[in-house]
């Protein structure tokens, strides 16, 4: 076998120990054999550690690595495989999916096929306790607006969908460490404002495990607080900057920002602190994304949040006279 790995799979893990000795199972059974997984822990248990360590047994093409310094969280521990991997070929697979039995060799041979694409996107089927068990795969296609997906809150992919060339990953720069929510978001809105050449396979699909009891990011995403809401706010800045930057705003995607704001904002009324959730309305009007009318529609609906018939009302007139792109979080029974 050639020293150097055909592809790197980068799994970063805390506490998941069975579930990640799951993921390590389906990456031995890979048809192709030449390829490396680093596993990066964020600090799991001795207990948990041993687990991880008796499911990757002696194969040399696994190795563990323990997060020695901050920052905590998936993005930390991603950028350090990054760094210890050998490979010009990467997927980043989360500690609870799986792969498909001839994943790895059809990413190879995919990137090799086309060696003019920046990244391959695999589609992915989601399950609850085993694969196939939901028989349900995310839909996705090559002739969509990907990031507009994005902006709608409907990834197109998953976290393992795209196998990356190192050069790409160096052009988009590492996953950041200082957020604990909105991760994929984040990196792949950066990865699309380059306009990069990639395109989708269907086929072979990975596993992505859904909620349930089972699906709990090492990271906080999961966090909904006044604390998350004021870093969803910050990302959505920073994608707003990252598209303006590149010459990618149209009037859709300036609604669509918009929309982010306003769900955010309604997140915060929702925990009982509406000046915070003027403020982050008032963040879409600062940017340009909306109308001074439009900023003041939406404060009377923050306002009214907490009262429930005078919210209805006011969605329903939203409803009505807004743009379908920025009313498309708005109904009339929420």
């Amino acid at each position: 076998m050639d020293n150097q790995p055909q592809i790197t799979v980068v799994i970063p893990n805390k506490g998941r120990a069975n579930l990640c000795g799951m993921a390590i199972k389906s990456i031995k059974c890979q048809s192709l054999s030449n390829w490396e997984a680093i596993i990066v822990d964020d600090g799991s248990t001795p207990e948990e550690l041993e687990c991880i360590r008796a499911a990757i047994g002696s194969d040399p093409r696994i190795s563990l690595v323990l997060r020695d310094n901050p920052p905590a969280g998936a993005n930390h521990c991603r950028n350090i495989g990054v760094q210890r991997s050998r490979s010009d070929l990467l997927v980043f697979l989360d500690s609870d999916d799986m792969l498909s039995p001839n994943c790895l060799e059809a990413r190879v041979s995919a990137m090799a096929k086309h060696p003019d694409l920046a990244f391959v996107v695999f589609a992915h089927e989601i399950f609850r306790d085993e694969p196939g068990d939901l028989e349900h795969a995310w839909q996705v296609c090559n002739d969509e607006d990907h990031l507009e997906r994005f902006l709608i809150m409907y990834p197109p992919w998953q976290t393992a969908g795209p196998t990356w060339r190192r050069s790409t990953l160096d052009a988009v720069g590492p996953w950041d460490e200082t957020l604990p929510l909105w991760q994929d978001w984040d990196y792949h809105v950066r990865a699309l404002s380059l306009k990069p050449a990639y395109s989708i396979e269907q086929e072979p699909r990975f596993f992505s495990r859904v909620t349930g009891v089972y699906r709990e990011s090492i990271s906080s995403w999961r966090m909904r607080d006044v604390d998350a809401t004021k870093i969803e706010q910050r990302v959505i800045t920073k994608g707003y900057e990252q598209l303006r930057n590149k010459g990618l705003l149209t009037p859709r995607r300036e609604l669509l920002l918009a929309r982010l704001f306003l769900m955010s904002a309604e997140n915060i009324a929702h925990f009982g602190q509406p000046e915070a959730a003027q403020s982050c309305w008032r963040r879409a009007l600062e940017l340009g994304l909306i109308s001074v009318r439009r900023y003041r529609e939406g404060l009377v609906l923050l306002r009214v949040h907490r009262h429930t018939l005078l919210r209805r009302t006011c969605r329903l007139y939203t409803r009505t006279i807004w743009p379908p792109l920025l009313r498309h979080c708005v109904t009339a029974n929420s």
